[in-house]
């Protein structure tokens, strides 16, 4: 077990594991949240504990920036270079790292849930158009409903907005794997 301390005070026990840690960045660039996921020792997906899942910080707007695109710029270099691309956002990590290993030509980025796909900053001048990665996962009508309040939120930006999903299990990550 290891300790979580917020201000110097103790605040609970948490797990000690390999994990997979990831900056949270709101749209300038700053980071304002960590993403953590515990991870097998095998490396052969998530921990075999009760949440391997934990995000602390401020994330509402936030990204996790999984990859640059055919330009390889940071979004800050890439909104002044003047060759704006698609972004795709998916909802969790590994569902973006397996769309951006098989499509290197988006910049690919991590809303970190799915209340969150809508805040995500696709207004700067790099992103050309949208894809959104869709879970086939998602059955339930607030899960759904929360997927087509995100799409219009994201349309209201201006740019083209298309969401896509796997043909192949619940995700993208699925059907990586499925090879």
């Amino acid at each position: 077990k290891s300790a979580e301390y917020r201000d110097g005070r103790k605040v609970r026990s948490g797990h000690v594991g390999p994990a997979m840690i990831c900056a949270i960045r709101q749209r300038t660039g700053i980071v304002t949240g960590v993403h953590c996921t515990w991870v097998a020792p095998d490396g052969s997906g998530k921990a075999a504990i009760a949440n391997p899942k934990l995000m602390l910080g401020d994330v509402e707007g936030g990204v996790i920036r999984l990859t640059r695109g055919p330009t390889n710029l940071a979004v800050e270099a890439a909104n002044t270079d003047g060759n704006a691309t698609t972004l795709a956002i998916g909802e969790g990590v590994e569902t973006g790292l397996s769309f951006g290993q098989e499509v290197p030509e988006c910049r690919v980025w991590a809303a970190t849930m799915l209340a969150n796909i809508g805040n995500v900053p696709v207004d700067q001048p790099c992103v050309r158009d949208v894809m959104v990665l869709k879970e086939n996962d998602w059955h339930s009508r607030q899960a759904l409903e929360l997927f087509e309040l995100g799409l219009e939120r994201l349309q209201g930006h201006g740019k083209p907005v298309v969401p896509v999903a796997s043909h192949i299990g619940s995700d993208f990550n699925d059907l990586l794997r499925s090879d």
